[in-house]
């Protein structure tokens, strides 16, 4: 299995003004290795098929990440922020499933 170094993006919500909510996130750094590396491509309503990134990810959880699982967002792999669609508690590891490219807000 190939070793994983990177970054985790995590998200939770603060109040910006009197009941104006938006995400505010923070990345922090993991080891772990990479269970899975796999690219698909799918045809769906599109004219192209799409590729569509399979890759599962074990990482080794340490009390911020198993408090705050819930909040992961993406996950930082070859320089490409990856969306995380699910996420399997195996204690003491977390194992984050990733699937397409990751276009939300990062942090500043």
């Amino acid at each position: 299995m190939a070793r994983f170094s990177g970054n985790i993006g995590y998200a939770s919500q603060v109040e910006k003004a009197v009941d104006v909510w938006e995400d505010g996130l923070i990345e922090r750094s993991y080891f772990g290795e990479i269970n899975k590396d796999a690219k698909r491509w799918y045809t769906g309503d599109a004219v192209h098929d799409k590729l569509k990134i399979v890759n599962k990810i074990s990482v080794v959880a340490d009390s911020y990440a198993n408090n705050n699982f819930e909040n992961i967002r993406y996950v930082k792999l070859k320089g490409k922020l990856l969306d995380v669609i699910d996420v399997e508690i195996a204690y003491p590891r977390l194992i984050l499933t990733l699937g397409g490219t990751y276009n939300g807000p990062t942090p500043s």
